[in-house]
Order: C-alpha cells, then sequence, then structure tokens
C-alpha cells in the first residue's frame, strides 16, 4: 500500500483483471492497483492498511500484455458521493514524495 487507509473493493475486471481500490483515511483519495497476479493472502474488503502492506502482487490479467507483467497504478481525488469509480484523476508523483 502507498499510504494508509482501507480496502474499498477488490474486484476482477476484464481490462483491469485483478484490481485492488484503497481509499485513504480520510476517504479523500483512491488508489488503484490493477493488472494483480493474485492478491496477498488474506485481503479483503474493509481491511484497514499501513503504508508499505503488502496487497498484491505485479502480473498482467485484465487485458495486459502477458509478455509484460506490470502494475497500473492511478490516483484519483474522491468526490462527495465517495464512488471508487467516479475519482478525478490526478498525478500521484507529488503525493508520493517527488519533486
Amino acid at each position: 500500500a502507498v499510504a494508509a487507509g482501507r480496502v474499498e473493493k477488490l474486484f476482477d475486471s476484464k481490462r483491469g483483471g485483478l484490481t485492488v481500490y484503497q481509499f485513504d483515511v480520510d476517504d479523500k483519495l483512491a488508489y488503484y492497483y490493477a493488472h494483480l497476479d493474485h492478491y496477498a493472502d488474506g485481503l479483503s474488503e474493509g481491511q484497514q492498511l499501513a503504508r508499505g502492506d503488502v496487497i498484491g502482487y505485479v502480473g498482467s490479467s485484465g487485458n495486459a500484455n502477458t509478455l509484460a507483467p506490470h502494475l497500473h497504478f492511478a490516483v484519483f481525488l474522491l468526490g462527495p458521493e465517495k464512488h471508487w469509480w467516479q475519482g478525478t484523476p490526478i498525478n500521484p508523483y507529488p503525493l508520493l514524495g517527488g519533486d
């Protein structure tokens, strides 16, 4: 996990494959992790996370090229409705300690 928060949604989609949506502790940001090979043992919706917790393993699930396992990662600013599927994408670099 890139930050503390909780697992909001786990699912397997045609495009993203095995996916995790994580909300931050203030429910302002959603972190998106997709194309996972598998989830960490015992990972469940509602689970509290600390920064650095293992939530899954890089893979090529969904529509990813099977010869190029990778993590599709994104950060979304949540609206007042707190829908994980309706956030506004933002640049993750400054949030994660980049210059």
